[in-house]
């Protein structure tokens, strides 16, 4: 069986830019989870993708998640396929794991895509999964859907908001060589698609221009709170084989748009009086990370900074409030999603002083802060106790800031240890002094 070989080549070889279409028909139907659970992920371009596994739209289609459907090859191609296998005919599908956001997405593509069989559709499109029945999608399509006349247009840019059509726009694609570059450029005001003859990041004069087009329509534009991902499928148009009975492969060769999501923030507990320190696992995809901070999961976000390392201090952060954190990664493509959310605080300095009163008292000071609504001072035997086990042993309101034991010192058979916590006026957080003692010792004659 003859196999139809469409190309979509690494940016290594970039000769041309195209931004591609949006569809008549969604590209994911109603019924049909759009990011349901899948057994298979591959990594390709850097990135996560799931394999789709289960039946449904479009089309209806079977899909195909086995190594023999859709693999990456040793040079890092991704190899999307139609197969016929046992007698029925399996489309193919890939999508990323992590959102994506406003800029620039490409697609590299070498093939006949101006020459497809009239029942095969090839989708490159950024879609929402949030709610099946309300669908919104960028999309860009190569397919005749169905029409055997050689001078349909293959070419389709569209926008889906809300489960209805946005804005169309269809096209003639003529191919001069086997090298297309496609992409999708979303932003907030504005979705401009371009699809180029070869592997270009702009096109070198206007010959190289298969089809330009934009919409600044605002019923038509998604948001990133729709939370959209990238989508790239190969399948049959209302579930018909293909007119030739050939399979067909597409071959991607690379994929850029804005950076995965960061992993593993955290954020560091009242582990420092001067800042709130911040730490991730950093994404191949991404060349620079941003940083907010909000002071509630709901509230808004705060920019505080760029960074091109895994860890930032936030030194703006008041003492003793919980503020909320996020980061996201940077590239030339845009900025990608935000991180999963972490906590974090600083804590209120405590410098505690230690004097002997006289030879048997011990008064303990600090300065008075005005973050603390209470003091609590604890007493022990053990130099590194755990307050969280004791009572403490007197709690002042500032401006109190002192404390005398009577009779702590002057016996060398017992030492004590101090230590005082600042309870914080906004959040309540127990901010901890440095540990201080008195020590006795017995001094023999002539030891």
């Amino acid at each position: 069986m003859r196999m139809v070989i469409i190309r979509l080549l690494r940016t290594g070889l970039l000769l041309g830019l195209a931004l591609i279409s949006l569809r008549a028909i969604p590209l994911m139907a109603a019924g049909s989870p759009p990011h349901a659970p899948t057994t298979r992920t591959i990594q390709w371009a850097d990135r996560t993708w799931n394999v789709r596994s289960w039946p449904g739209g479009p089309g209806p289609n079977n899909w195909c998640d086995t190594v023999d459907c859709v693999w990456v090859d040793s040079n890092g191609a991704l190899h999307l396929t139609i197969r016929y296998i046992n007698g029925q005919w399996y489309a193919t599908e890939v999508s990323t794991r992590d959102l994506t956001n406003f800029g620039e997405h490409r697609f590299y593509v070498e093939g006949p895509i101006d020459d497809l069989d009239p029942n095969v559709v090839l989708g490159l499109f950024l879609y929402s999964d949030i709610n099946d029945n309300d669908i919104e999608e960028l999309d860009v399509e190569f397919a005749t859907w169905g029409d055997p006349d050689p001078a349909a247009p293959e070419g389709k840019y569209t926008t889906w908001y809300q489960n209805a059509i946005g804005d169309q726009y269809t096209f003639d694609v003529n191919l001069n060589g086997a090298y297309t570059t496609h992409a999708i450029d979303w932003q907030p005001t504005q979705v401009d698609f371009e699809s180029l003859h070869g592997f270009y990041d702009t096109p070198p004069n206007a010959s190289y221009i298969i089809a330009q087009w934009s919409t600044s329509n605002p019923n038509v534009i998604p948001i990133p709170e729709d939370e959209m991902r990238v989508h790239m499928n190969l399948w049959l148009y209302s579930g018909q084989p293909p007119t030739d009975g050939q399979e067909v492969e597409i071959v991607i060769h690379d994929f850029k748009g804005p950076p995965e999501i960061p992993t593993n923030l955290q954020a560091s507990d009242g582990a420092f009086t001067d800042r709130v320190t911040l730490s991730w696992d950093g994404v191949p995809t991404a060349t620079s990370y941003q940083v907010y901070r909000a002071e509630s999961e709901t509230g808004p976000k705060t920019l505080l900074g760029s960074t091109t390392a895994t860890t930032f201090d936030d030194t703006t952060a008041d003492y003793d409030r919980t503020y909320v954190y996020w980061v996201t990664g940077v590239n030339g493509q845009g900025e990608g999603w935000f991180s999963d959310s972490d906590t974090g605080w600083r804590a209120i300095p405590m410098d505690v002083s230690i004097t002997l009163t006289n030879t048997t008292d011990v008064t303990l000071s600090w300065p008075d802060q005005s973050a603390a609504c209470q003091y609590d001072v604890y007493r022990d035997l053990t130099p590194y106790f755990d307050p969280a086990t004791l009572t403490p042993a007197a709690s002042l309101t500032p401006p109190d800031s002192t404390h005398t034991f009577a009779n702590d010192a002057g016996n060398p058979a017992e030492n004590h240890y101090y230590l005082v916590q600042a309870i914080g006026c906004t959040d309540a957080h127990a901010s901890p002094s440095n540990r201080t003692g008195e020590f006795d010792f017995a001094l023999t004659p002539g030891s």
